[in-house]
């Protein structure tokens, strides 16, 4: 698919790193709207299925770079912020309301600071 995207040189590596994080964001919004999770998941899917072939598009357009590897790292991390934030939102304060919610605020802190240490490293 890669070699497909790659002819088309007004498709970037970044921007496809680009449309993987929209659809990552419109997959959180479908859960706190409590829309039908199907389309969440098939969002999250699709942006998965983008997010491998950004790097592998770079690298077939020879536009394979440090700074675009960050790009993706980053939006990455943004994308994970959004999505277990909003399963977490989901659980904890629509689908549960009895609960305490600090289990899910626990469980989405500790998610965030163990992919914050994945930047450190």
């Amino acid at each position: 698919m890669a070699e497909f995207l790659a002819r088309y040189r007004w498709i970037t590596p970044n921007r496809v790193s680009f449309a993987g994080f929209l659809l990552g964001g419109i997959a959180a919004a479908v859960c706190v709207l409590i829309l039908p999770l199907w389309t969440a998941g098939a969002c999250v899917a699709l942006g998965d299925l983008l997010d491998y072939l950004d790097g592998a598009l770079a690298r077939k357009q020879g536009s394979a770079s440090r700074e675009g590897a960050i790009f993706d790292a980053v939006l990455d991390r943004y994308t994970d912020f959004l999505v277990i934030g909003a399963l977490t939102f989901l659980t904890a304060v629509i689908l549960n309301p009895q609960r305490d919610l600090f289990i899910g605020e626990m469980t989405f802190i500790t998610h965030e600071t163990a992919l914050l240490l994945g930047f450190a490293a």
